[in-house]
């Protein structure tokens, strides 16, 4: 690997690759001096992402490890004392050692790759791109063109076209980054493959549920119609009504020995039932209500006794299958005899969630 010194300057949220033409304006003195180091040896630059845009005075560490090696092309100052820079990507290279931080920042950059790396290995990471860019343009109509092109392209430049890749798909930023920041064009291929094989997952889980989606949409569509269809049958025939229901209802309420309390609420149940079409979503909820109300056992009543033994003989012959219900009861029931406290009735709420 080859290495040599640079003014370094750090970017915001910024990448030049080699290849393209950027133009930034600047605005901080310690990136205004390395410009103006630059300028004075041969005109080159080395540009590096800040891990954090918001940190204003970056140490080794708060800058990714690879950058690119820059041509200034052109430089403008305006009247507030921003600089603005046309440079050109010339080179990818590593960040070794930051040798400067007094004004501007200073530090060996190595270029250079390894080249004994096997081409089989080459031809595994352009194959798995590509196949990962065929999935992803058949799942993805609203895909760049180029995008089909880059086989033919870049068959003979893996490292274009992973470059090429990362931008042509809406990668967050920092995925990008971190493919970018990859130090060598098979850690740049692998990293790439994942973010990629991980955008066509999401592509299909989101199909996955619109699918779910519509074909709940279209079951709901059914069951509405085959209701509607429904009615009209028992129209037809006179039976299923829910006024004939509300009948039902209001005779088992004159059957049991409710208070009247108790009687009035359930009858104003009944009524609005009555005035409800039939197949209406709301009647279902009252009717299962009442279905619930009328299963209690209303007639059933046992003399008061503080015996805990008999209240548990009570619980025992039907708690509908609610034994933590049972136990709570029994445990009230035991301290409020042990502190003497007899007074008022052990209310006790049964029935499926939502019955109210």
């Amino acid at each position: 690997m080859k290495k040599d010194i640079y003014p370094i300057l750090t970017l915001r949220g910024l990448v030049v690759l080699p290849g393209n033409v950027m133009t930034f304006d600047v605005g901080r003195e310690r990136s205004k001096n390395a410009i103006e180091e630059a300028m004075k040896r041969e005109e080159k630059i080395f540009l590096i992402a800040q891990k954090n845009p918001e940190t204003e005075n970056p140490t080794f560490d708060d800058l990714y490890s690879v950058g690119t090696i820059c041509a200034i092309r052109q430089i403008m100052r305006f009247s507030d004392e921003r600089i603005r820079v046309i440079v050109e990507g010339l080179e990818r290279a590593e960040l070794i050692e930051i040798t400067n931080f007094l004004g501007y920042i200073e530090g060996y950059a190595g270029t250079g790759e390894e080249q004994d790396v096997k081409r089989d290995i080459h031809a595994v990471l352009f194959k798995r791109i590509m196949d990962g860019l065929d999935t992803y343009i058949r799942l993805n109509k609203r895909v760049s063109a180029d995008l089909k092109g880059y086989a033919e392209k870049y068959k003979e430049d893996l490292n274009g076209l992973i470059y090429e890749t990362a931008y042509a798909i809406p990668f967050d930023y920092k995925v990008k980054q971190d493919i970018l920041n990859k130090n060598s064009v098979e850690r740049r291929g692998e990293c790439l493959i994942d973010a990629l094989f991980h955008e066509i997952d999401i592509i299909n889980l989101e199909r996955e549920i619109q699918e779910k989606v519509q074909s709940n949409i279209g079951k709901m569509q059914k069951d509405n119609y085959l209701r509607e269809q429904m009615k009209v049958i028992r129209a037809e025939l006179g039976e299923g009504s829910v006024e004939n229901d509300a009948d039902e209802y209001r005779k088992k309420a004159e059957s049991l020995k409710f208070n009247e309390e108790l009687y009035n609420k359930i009858t104003k149940e009944i009524n609005r039932l009555a005035k409800m079409p039939t197949g209406f979503a709301e009647a279902n909820v009252i009717a299962t209500y009442l279905d619930t109300v009328f299963e209690l056992p209303w007639n059933i009543k046992s003399e008061e006794n503080i015996d805990i033994g008999y209240a548990e003989e009570i619980l025992n012959e039907d708690h509908y299958g609610l034994e933590k219900v049972k136990e709570r009861i029994l445990e009230y029931l035991a301290v409020r005899k042990m502190t003497g406290n007899l007074k008022g009735p052990v209310l006790c709420l049964v029935g499926p969630p939502g019955v109210g």
